[in-house]
């Protein structure tokens, strides 16, 4: 029986497993919609590329990766990282990609990135939590400031973005550990 890390309403975090990869993980990367805010979805992903990811975040110190799964089904829905950790200014970031389309808008981003910041702050004793968003990715802005998250700054032209022929800004989001215990 697997064993479920972090568990919500309507979501279940587990460990990003090898398997994942022969999943519909590298179709989400290669669907241009799923990744329109993405730098990765610029270039093809192969699943060669995607393994040797996999390893190289495999028992490594400074990232948590999870698998977002629908509680009812147990389908994976998409995934969720815990990244750049720095144990020494107890910060961290959280990157999300709700890879199937069929559960976007029905809250699972919000209740991942709640799961992530929970576990973030009570289990790994973390202080401060970011998240990059890029500015045309309201609905992921949108998720964000409702977790409690506010805005500390913008880089300008951050990103190429291939529908514009633009480059796109990007906004940090963080929430302190302080301010997530008053939330609650």
């Amino acid at each position: 029986m697997v064993s479920y890390h972090l568990t919500g309403e309507k979501i279940k975090l587990r460990a990003l497993e090898e398997s994942d990869i022969d999943g519909p993980y590298l179709d989400w990367l290669n669907d241009p919609d799923v990744t329109r805010f993405m730098t990765a979805g610029i270039f093809p992903q192969t699943k060669e590329m995607l393994r040797n990811f996999y390893k190289s975040i495999s028992g490594a110190q400074t990232c948590v990766y999870y698998a977002i799964l629908d509680k009812a089904t147990d389908k994976h829905i998409g995934n969720i990282k815990l990244d750049h950790i720095d144990w020494i200014n107890r910060r961290a970031e959280i990157g999300v990609l709700v890879g199937d389309r069929n559960f976007w808008g029905r809250g699972v981003c919000k209740e991942a990135v709640g799961l992530v910041t929970e576990y973030a702050f009570k289990k790994l004793d973390l202080r401060k939590i970011m998240i990059w968003a890029n500015t045309e990715n309201t609905a992921a802005v949108r998720c964000y400031k409702s977790n409690g998250y506010k805005e500390e700054g913008r880089l300008r032209e951050m990103n190429y973005n291939p529908d514009s022929g633009k480059y796109d800004d990007h906004i940090c989001l963080a929430l302190f550990k302080d301010e997530w215990v008053k939330r609650k």
